[in-house]
């Protein structure tokens, strides 16, 4: 618990004075998860592609780990999480949209002046606001399935490249690995969502003037 205190207050003090803002597109890879309450788990998933979309702040905080800058990062983002299952030789298509939240902690283990790479470590936190399967012709709602309802959790890890052309910002490139979980089902049931994620970025630095 008082680690947890700790990484909540180091987040409020990036999020009070952010560094640059940027935004991102990208494409998820996404595999899911289901054990039933007979612990049953579910073989005929298979990933599919979605798309990724994000916005977000940066704030270079004081703290370093043996030298190396720390970045706070605090990401709004919008991401299909797609798949597909067989279900009695049928093919059926889940098409999801899931809105989330991601605060990070990022090691510039890299950190000249144009180029930076960054180890990302963070929790995610999101929902789903639309859902379908689609099976044939027919489509149902997956808003309306127990798995589905309610809020994900869970964490991100990664790494991403930075290259900064001038002093008004840059691009950048990342991949993301993703765990997120539905806290809120009844006894053995588990349902999860586990992604690979690659975005560009282009990252617009904030003078210091108007911090």
């Amino acid at each position: 618990m008082k680690y947890s205190l700790y990484f909540f207050l180091l987040m409020c003090i990036g999020a009070h004075s952010q560094k640059s803002i940027f935004i991102k597109t990208g494409k998820n890879l996404t595999n899911y998860s289901y054990t039933n309450e007979f612990g049953s788990t579910a073989s005929n998933l298979s990933s599919e592609f979605g798309n990724t979309y994000s916005m977000g702040y940066s704030k270079l905080l004081k703290y370093k780990l043996n030298k190396f800058p720390i970045v706070y990062d605090s990401e709004f983002s919008f991401d299909e999480f797609n798949a597909s299952v067989y279900n009695k030789n049928l093919l059926v298509h889940w098409k999801t949209l899931y809105v989330g939240f991601d605060n990070s902690l990022l090691l510039q283990v890299l950190n000249s002046k144009k180029i930076k790479l960054d180890l990302k470590l963070g929790t995610t936190i999101s929902k789903m606001i639309h859902g379908k399967q689609e099976l044939g012709s027919e489509i149902f709602d997956l808003k309306k399935t127990n798995s589905f309802k309610g809020i994900f959790i869970g964490g991100v890890a990664g790494l991403q490249v930075k290259y900064f052309a001038s002093d008004y910002g840059g691009f950048s490139l990342g991949y993301d690995y993703i765990y997120s979980f539905n806290p809120t089902l009844n006894g053995s049931e588990k349902f999860s969502i586990s992604t690979n994620r690659i975005c560009l970025g282009v990252i617009f630095n904030i003078k210091n003037s108007i911090q």
